[in-house]
């Protein structure tokens, strides 16, 4: 899944490249980025769900280990090992990690510029709801997204412990999140 995601993302970019190229050049790269700095926090939380459903195991009642999102499949066996855990922690170091840390990588290195034009226009989508100083605000959105995802794969056992972390990452997140202020930054 999270290489017909990412397929779909790269052959979605490069239509509109071809599209937009005809309005004004722009390097493929900074299209990449462009697409990344839209796209990433949206697709964040599916491709982090599906990242994590390959490391969902929990024991039947006969003892075997099966995969929770497909129990047909066993969980710590060679299969397992060579076909579904290895993609699965390149995906997480590509897409749970990748994404928020090249996301706050550009956000801190344009930080001193964060009320110019063009700054706003690549990154706005990214910190304009914040304050200049919160600029990481969104980070912290995807972070707190990443923890539900990561309840509700990994905490799968009991619902209501489940619920109950739902509920703790809710609360500590708002707290966290409360001085981050939201705020609208213009576009000039």
């Amino acid at each position: 899944r999270q290489l017909v995601c990412f397929v779909l993302m790269v052959g979605t970019g490069g239509v509109m490249k071809l599209v937009w190229a005809r309005a004004q050049p722009v390097s493929l790269a900074r299209f990449a980025e462009s697409l990344i700095f839209f796209l990433g926090p949206l697709i964040y939380i599916p491709l982090a769900q599906n990242t994590f459903s390959v490391f969902g195991c929990r024991k039947d009642a006969g003892g075997r280990w099966q995969l929770v999102a497909d129990p047909v499949r066993s969980c710590y066996n060679s299969a397992w090992w060579s076909g579904l855990f290895l993609p699965g922690l390149a995906c997480v170091v590509v897409y749970v990690v990748g994404i928020p840390a090249f996301l706050f990588y550009r956000l801190w290195t344009s930080r001193s510029t964060l009320s110019e034009p063009n700054t706003i226009l690549r990154l706005g989508s990214l910190y304009r709801l914040y304050k200049l100083g919160y600029y990481w605000g969104e980070l912290l959105a995807l972070g707190q997204r990443l923890l539900i995802v990561f309840v509700s794969v990994f905490l799968v056992g009991d619902v209501l412990f489940q619920i109950g972390a739902l509920i703790l990452v809710v609360v500590v997140f708002v707290v966290i999140r409360a001085p981050v202020s939201y705020t609208h930054i213009r576009a000039h």
